[in-house]
Parts: structure tokens; sequence; C-alpha cells
């Protein structure tokens, strides 16, 4: 597999300055999501779902001690029934696909803007050729603002840019999938949530039973990478060693990843996995300006 000097690894704090929900927030909305007065209650009984089961998922989401809906997905209640995994699913690709539009990465003043900078701008030719990104957010917007961004600075079209060798050298891999409908930014009907829940890779699918072609990518580039930063990560044990953070190559010169509101307790737990980590209590833009810029 081919070699990638820088990696960016990112969570869901790398996607909330667009609009998108943490772990912890995804949770809360899929719950209110479940609600009797919700409309994607009633698109879920209108799919042949029985009342009394989304009633029965919703209270073990509320009973559940688990901090993310990842944690909950791994949990017996949805090992042992299949529809509650398909319904969360669902409901993940309602949330994302809400906030897939093109005003909400259009901010100008955060860090998709300073990577696509640092990347395009950079005077090395051979710099584009030589960072990858694996992501655990199953949002497009990263994708989505490098191709916009590159079609309104070089004069050409989205379809152009998105098949311009700039864009297709620079590798996202998304570990737990992607959402899969075909358009960016909508409309959407509950028809294009079901078919961009079928993207998505949770921990009770079958393929994540064995490696999926994503974790090994993934591993490959983390073991090649000479520097790691790491964005708006939770660094969730079962994540960190999924993708072999917790194994340093010799090869690896620099870790440096973003601890904005990690307790002490916990950075120091993070440390112990990750050998040699530097955390640093900042948020993604200022990070990749003091670290990386």
């Amino acid at each position: 597999m081919k070699k990638y000097n820088t990696v960016l690894i990112l969570g869901a704090g790398a996607s909330k300055p667009y609009g998108f929900p943490t772990q912890p927030e995804l949770l809360t909305q899929i719950k209110s999501f479940l609600t009797s007065r919700h409309d994607f209650h009633t698109k879920l009984l209108e799919e042949k779902y029985l009342a009394p089961d989304i009633e029965e998922l919703l209270q073990s989401l509320k009973s559940t001690q688990r901090d993310t809906i990842d944690d909950f997905l791994g949990a017996p209640v949805c090992k042992n029934n299949p529809a509650y995994t398909k319904i969360i699913k669902y409901a993940i690709a309602y949330a994302l696909l809400a906030q897939e539009t093109t005003e909400q990465i259009g901010n100008p003043d955060d860090w998709y803007k300073k990577l696509y900078d640092r990347i395009f701008g950079s005077r090395d030719d051979k710099f584009t050729d030589n960072i990858a990104i694996i992501t655990f957010n199953y949002d497009r917007s990263l994708k989505e603002y490098l191709c916009r961004t590159h079609a309104a600075m070089q004069a050409m079209s989205i379809d152009d840019a998105r098949e311009s060798t700039l864009i297709k050298q620079i590798p996202i891999i998304h570990v737990h999938g992607k959402l899969s409908s075909s358009g960016y930014g909508g409309p959407h009907n509950f028809k294009t949530v079901v078919e961009a829940s079928d993207g998505i890779i949770i921990n009770t699918d079958k393929v994540t039973q064995d490696l999926s072609n994503e974790i090994i990518m993934a591993r490959a580039i983390i073991h090649e990478a000479t520097f790691i930063y790491i964005l708006g990560f939770g660094y969730y044990d079962e994540n960190m060693e999924k993708i072999g953070l917790n194994k340093r190559s010799p090869g690896i010169k620099l870790i440096k990843g973003t601890a904005l509101n990690i307790s002490r307790p916990r950075r120091n737990h993070i440390t112990g996995i990750i050998p040699g980590i530097e955390l640093v209590q900042t948020d993604s833009k200022q990070f990749l300006m003091d670290e990386w810029m």
C-alpha cells in the first residue's frame, strides 16, 4: 500500500462546527425521533414497524448507561434485535442528512478552509500526494467542501472537481462507512433516508466481525505514517484499538490530538493506550493553526 507521510484522524467533534452532532448529541436526537409525536416515528409505522417495538427501543435508550450510540449498538439489546439496529441506522441517516447542506459547510472561518489552504496552498507540489484522512464520521461534508471549494478556486464544475487528480489523490477512509445517498444537500424523503443508511457500518453488522476493507486500509496507512494529527476524537478504547493507534510503529515521529473538554483522568487513560501521544486542549481549527500550519 502507498505510504502517506501525514495522516489526519477525525472524530465527531471535527464535524461539530458544520452542524453535525457529537456522539452524545446524536444519542439524544435519536431518543427524540422515537417519540410518538415525531415525524420519524410516523415514518417507521408506515414502514410496518410496530409501535410497541419502537417504544421498547426508546425505553432501552433512555435507561442505557452508555454515553454514545456506538456503545449502545454494541449492547445485547441491539445484538439480539436486528430490527433495532436497522431503526437506529435509519435514525442516524435521518439526523445527518438534515445537516448535509451546502450552507452548513460554507462556514469560511473554521478548519475545513484551513485544511484546504494547507493542502492546496502548499508550495510543495507533492504535498497533496502525501496526506490521507481517516474518519469515524458518517457524514460526507469534508469531501464535499474540498470539491466545492476546489471547483470555485479553479473555475471548474463541481463534477469536474470531484474527478480532478488533486482531489482523487487524497484518500478519505470512512472507518464506519458513510451515508450512501446519491446527492448532497437534499431534498430528502424517508426513501432516501433508508438508502443512505445502507452505507453505515456499525458494531453489530456482520462485516465488522471480520476486519472491513476500511479498517484494513486505516491500519496500514497509520502503520506507515510519519505524522499523525487527531481532531475532534472521543478516544473510545475500541476505536483506538480498531485502527491500531495502540501500536505505534517505529516510523511514526509525531502523534498529536485535540483533547478539548476531556478530563485529566481521561487524558491519562488515553496516553496509556496511545504510546507517545501529545494531547492539546483546543479545538480543531486552533489545533491545525498551532500545530500544523
